[in-house]
């Protein structure tokens, strides 16, 4: 997952993937992000992986469904509300444990070395989709309010999120609003010989979370 190390890449990162050289790992499985430009920390933590010639494997993910029921999961369960800053924008949105099926078969068969994956979702959807469908599946009104940039950091700082993770966030979700998110890849399918988890299954799996 994200630590905050991973925005200084140099200083944590970087040694890191020496010393794991040095101790002799033969592969490892980078979790990345679905477009993972140059400027951002995952692009460079790949590339210099690549250069050391360890065995890699790259897991670029798409916005992960369980952002619902963990950061926002406590706003949501208070408010009804689905207060993130993305307009319409649509997600493809990837469920976690898909991501983590993924590694293990990799891990387990040595297999897809030295490639990049692109794992999402197979349908994109904004958050006024995602509200209906929570609000059907729980059986309980939720509402997506689409809010400004200004207004998501207020509410977010005023339930004690880390200015920096604020940061990010909107970061991720003006990209959303760009619609710069909604890609969708076959490679989970191709993989694993099956569909991904809908983003219904995942509000069926986690709905005692928003109650």
């Amino acid at each position: 997952m994200r630590p905050p190390q991973i925005g200084k890449v140099k200083k944590y990162m970087f040694p890191f993937i020496d010393l794991i050289k040095k101790k002799g790992i033969k592969h490892v499985v980078t979790l990345s992000i679905a477009d993972a430009m140059p400027f951002v920390p995952h692009y460079k933590i790949e590339k210099y992986l690549e250069k050391s010639k360890i065995i890699y494997t790259h897991i670029r993910a798409g916005y992960f469904m369980q952002n619902l029921s963990t950061t926002h999961k406590e706003v949501i369960q208070k408010e009804k509300d689905i207060f993130i800053p993305a307009g319409d924008g649509k997600i493809s949105f990837t469920d976690a444990r898909d991501i983590a099926e993924v590694a293990a078969t990799i891990l387990m068969k040595g297999t897809h070395k030295n490639r990049t994956l692109k794992i999402t979702g197979d349908a994109a959807h904004n958050f006024y989709e995602v509200a209906e469908k929570m609000s059907s599946i729980t059986n309980q009104p939720i509402k997506y309010s689409n809010p400004t940039g200004k207004e998501f950091k207020k509410k977010m700082l005023s339930y004690k999120f880390d200015k920096g993770m604020v940061r990010i966030m909107g970061f991720i979700y003006s990209a959303i609003k760009n619609h710069k998110s909604d890609k969708t890849y076959p490679d989970f399918k191709k993989l694993l010989k099956k569909d991904p988890i809908t983003i219904d299954q995942y509000i069926e799996d986690y709905a005692e979370n928003w109650l």
